[in-house]
């Protein structure tokens, strides 16, 4: 037998390596380093214990994850982190042993590889942090699915009851103004008077139609990102507003922005609202102002008028399906427009508001971001003016 101190003869590297990490001659146990007492040395080394007992129970159960869902993201980063906690508990536990035996060289190369393995998972965690920013969790993935199909079927049911629900509107206009023309001259004008008024509920409801099918297309048709100049389109819409809107002016106040962006939705906003100006504007004569300034991250857009101005307690109302402020028998209107304005506003991030007191115009603004994402399908909406 060799006797203590002495070196096995052929011993390689590596084993006196090993042997020098458990070597304690040059430390004394914890014990006796200063005066501990019995109550000060247990509450260490039973606190690290359960350090180490914790510390063990984390990469298991993580293990556990890892192996019953393989669709779990960033499995390398599990493994790291792991690793990080399995080493953190076993310096607890060393610390635990010291007490009694001092491997202080054990405790120094755990505590290495401890911060080796942390740094790792500080290292792969970073470039991590914009993909888990964008990362989707499957219930998120789940209600995407449910609404997109829900908004299929809404579109489709909108389509069929607009399709379905047309023809025999058809049927009634076309037979009312058969009625009139084997009337003419031999009814009494009150008669006349009802057929005409039949006709025109006819065309009313066939416009509605029109304005929910192009609702409910809203937001559901892709786009490429072009450049656009908004001075273009904003003198595109005003040829059109002007062309059934005769005495009705839109103007231009100072520079209007050249931007990437999805050229038709933005269309159909000015479009709307300044259809909308004319088309409520309680003289023969009036005008529009389109004008812009920066908003940091988006444009902000306005469009005034000088008519008859809304009431504030209708600011919110005015940009729901289907409202008017006016009977129908007094302003056609399917109360459509600003719904689709808003939809399509706010599918794009920004936000839509008015301005507006009665007698005084109204002042319509709206935000649209100056970068659209070219990498992936946005959703716009339907190429309709909504009638």
């Amino acid at each position: 037998m060799w006797g203590e101190g002495s070196e096995r003869p052929g011993r390689s590297p590596v084993d006196r390596w090993i042997s020098s990490l458990f070597d304690t001659a040059d430390f004394a146990p914890r014990w006796l380093c200063g005066h501990w007492t019995s109550l000060h040395g247990w509450t260490h080394i039973v606190s690290d214990a359960l350090i180490f007992g914790a510390y063990f129970a984390i990469p298991a159960v993580l293990l556990y994850l890892v192996r019953r869902r393989a669709d779990i993201p960033f499995p390398r980063v599990f493994w790291l982190f792991g690793a990080f906690i399995v080493l953190c508990g076993a310096t607890h536990l060393i610390e635990c042993f010291i007490f009694w035996k001092p491997i202080y060289r054990v405790s120094a190369l755990v505590k290495v590889l401890t911060a080796i393995a942390s740094w790792a998972t500080v290292a792969a965690l970073i470039p991590l942090i914009p993909r888990v920013l964008k990362y989707r969790s499957p219930e998120s993935i789940r209600i995407e699915d449910e609404l997109r199909r829900s908004n299929e079927e809404l579109e489709q049911f909108a389509y069929v009851a607009s399709h379905d629900l047309k023809a025999p509107l058809r049927a009634i206009h076309q037979l009312a103004t058969w009625i009139a023309d084997e009337i003419d001259g031999k009814a009494d004008g009150e008669a006349i008077q009802h057929l005409a008024l039949l006709r025109g509920r006819t065309e009313r409801m066939h416009l509605l139609l029109d304005g929910l099918l192009a609702y409910s297309r809203a937001t559901r048709i892709p786009f490429e990102v072009r450049h656009v100049d908004t001075r273009e389109l904003v003198d595109e819409a005003r040829l059109l507003i002007e062309s059934f809107s005769e005495g009705f002016q839109v103007e231009i106040a100072g520079d209007l922005p050249r931007f990437p962006t999805h050229v038709t939705p933005l269309d159909q906003v000015f479009t709307n609202l300044l259809g909308n100006a004319a088309k409520h504007h309680d003289r023969s004569s009036g005008r529009a102002t389109v004008s812009c300034r920066d908003a940091g991250d988006f444009w902000e857009f306005c469009v005034a008028d000088d008519g008859p101005g809304i009431d504030p307690r209708y600011h919110e109302r005015i940009f729901n399906v289907f409202q008017t402020l006016k009977p129908r028998d007094e302003a056609e209107s399917t109360g459509i427009g600003l719904a689709i304005v808003s939809k399509i506003v706010t599918s794009y991030g920004g936000r839509v508001w008015v301005d507006s007191a009665e007698g005084r115009g109204a002042r319509f603004f709206f935000t649209w971001p100056k970068h659209v994402a070219g990498d992936r399908v946005e959703e716009a909406t339907a190429q309709l003016v909504a009638p």
